[in-house]
């Protein structure tokens, strides 16, 4: 198990720093992740690691297949952006993490919520600066600097703030619209 897990954050690793080199990725905006499919990823490869930690993972409901959408933009690079949001949530959060969405107009919003401590305003402020660590972070300083790198190349968006005195981030990705024909016909 252990082993499994550094072997992951090692490929993990290696795929970031090749998606940060990889001049061309940000005109590869052809993917296979839809909004079912996001959900399906974080609640198949999060789920059982909630659990091993005594925390609980909400996942948002599926959508039927005619309002699931497509997202527009780069799949590795929204991947990785999703592992570091959900670990961070995980590891920040008291026992709860919630996973929801909204749909305005040609954008996706996925909202990890979670019931831990608020950001600070130093962390609102800094936490996308390379190195950035807060005063309660067991971290490297380089996920959401990663992160939010990422999400500009591919022409998302990461932000982080407080709901309800919760901590929240909010990753913001292009879908494609929705089927709308202009002649509907009937034989």
């Amino acid at each position: 198990m252990v082993q499994n897990n550094i072997e992951r954050f090692k490929n993990h690793i290696d795929e970031t720093l090749q998606l940060m080199n990889d001049k061309n990725s940000a005109s590869a905006l052809s993917t296979s992740w839809s909004i079912n499919s996001i959900g399906n990823y974080i609640q198949h490869n999060y789920s059982a690691i909630f659990s091993q930690h005594q925390k609980n993972l909400q996942v948002f409901s599926p959508l039927s297949t005619i309002e699931d959408r497509k997202i527009l933009g780069d799949y590795l690079s929204i991947r990785h952006i999703i592992d570091n949001l959900v670990s961070n949530a995980l590891n920040y959060s008291d026992v709860t993490t919630k996973i929801s969405y909204e749909i305005k107009q040609d954008k996706l919003n996925l909202l990890f919520t979670n019931d831990g401590s608020p950001f600070s305003k130093d962390e609102l402020a800094h936490a996308f600066e390379e190195k950035y660590k807060s005063v309660h972070s067991n971290g490297s300083g380089i996920g959401l600097y990663f992160s939010n790198y990422l999400a500009n190349k591919i022409n998302a968006s990461i932000k982080l703030s407080n709901i309800g005195n919760k901590p929240q981030s909010a990753l913001t990705l292009k879908i494609a619209k929705s089927f709308e024909p202009d002649i509907i016909s009937k034989s």
